[in-house]
């Protein structure tokens, strides 16, 4: 009995040790976060993957999710629609132990970069393991220079209105109606639809096939819409009519000022990536895919291209957005309006004679 339960407690510990170990996942961001703004600024997301000694894992499966910020509670952002959505949610191989991506930040406030790794078939050499990392974007300082503008202009404009206002017999009236005409302007996701999205056919684009052979690109996604994931698929096909092992290189552009807002290299060993991504801006934006075949005599230096030109359909903000940024801008100027309509009524009291 007593050989027995040695020979359990053995095998225990011996399994124990032979388990292997989560991975251990890291993630740096170029250049420094400080130096990054919104709509302006790339920054550049590197996601290593390493065993429990520091040994670089080269091949296994990433899941990566991008979190936007969620909504401040005060002032609302540029694109209040994709406040706390997702902005990247795909699964990709590793190479050489690491993961890369750039992609320029739409909005203020900090964002959650989720990261989960398995072994591919076979691989027993670490356990999954899941990290995440928040990443805080400051606000462009010309806006925030904007911004301080703004409220001056509205607090001398408040306060003369209300010293007018407090040095008349009769200023109820008039109050009354300088606070019922403020309007408001609809703050609205950037691009000419504003309306419903119509329901279109799926964009594709087939390469011309050549030496290196074709790719084949198709957005699954009927109409792309700010706030939602969009989801794409890239297939490398050589000449002979069979996926390939391929490198592929996609990046995204804002057309309208030229911007590229996302790029990324993915390995597929069965030559097809799939990709979810976000288009936070509601306008025209191009998607170019580079398809180059894994190390062979003969593709060596060849590539296949495609290009899709999509059209993002914006959507109005939520109407709590609209009505926080209002509220904001309206106490602000109706403070200064009571702080000059008290003046006002001080001095016209004095020059009575009732003070």
């Amino acid at each position: 009995m007593k050989h027995a339960l040695l020979s359990f407690f053995l095998l225990m510990i011996t399994g124990g040790i032979q388990a292997a170990a989560p991975a251990v996942l890291k993630m740096q961001t170029d250049p420094d976060t400080m130096n990054v703004h919104p709509q302006h600024d790339t920054l550049d997301f590197r996601i290593s993957v390493h065993q429990s000694n520091g040994t670089p894992i080269p091949r296994a499966r990433l899941h990566v999710q991008l979190q936007a910020p969620d909504t401040p509670w005060l002032a609302s952002t540029d694109f209040p629609v994709v406040e706390g959505t997702s902005l990247l949610d795909t699964d990709v191989q590793l190479d050489q132990g690491e993961y890369k991506f750039r992609y320029v930040p739409p909005i203020r406030g900090v964002y959650t970069l989720k990261a989960s790794v398995t072994p591919l078939p076979g691989d027993t050499s670490f356990a999954p393991a899941e990290q995440q990392w928040q990443t805080e974007i400051t606000e462009n300082p010309d806006k925030k220079r904007n911004l301080a503008l703004l409220l001056f202009i509205l607090v001398v404009v408040g306060s003369v209105t209300g010293y007018v206002l407090g040095r008349s017999p009769v200023p109820s009236t008039l109050i009354l109606l300088v606070l019922v005409c403020w309007q408001a302007v609809p703050l609205k996701a950037h691009g000419p639809d504003h309306g419903p999205a119509h329901a279109s056919k799926p964009a594709s684009q087939t390469s011309i096939p050549g030496e290196s052979g074709s790719l084949d690109v198709q957005l699954l996604t009927e109409q792309p819409r700010v706030g939602e994931l969009s989801s794409l698929n890239a297939r490398y096909i050589d000449t002979q009519g069979r996926q390939q092992p391929a490198r592929f290189r996609l990046q995204v552009v804002q057309l309208e000022h030229g911007t590229e807002v996302f790029s990324t290299e993915m390995i597929a060993p069965d030559g097809f990536v799939q990709w979810q991504g976000q288009f936070y801006d509601g306008s025209e934006h191009r998607i170019t895919v580079e398809a180059i075949p894994l190390a062979s005599s003969w593709s060596e230096g060849k590539s296949a291209n495609a290009q899709l030109d999509v059209s993002v359909a914006s959507v109005s903000p939520p109407t709590r957005s609209v009505l926080k940024s209002f509220g904001f801008l309206t106490a602000w100027t109706t403070l200064a309006l009571i702080l000059g309509l008290v003046v006002g009524r001080f001095f016209a009291r004095k020059e009575r004679g009732l003070i």
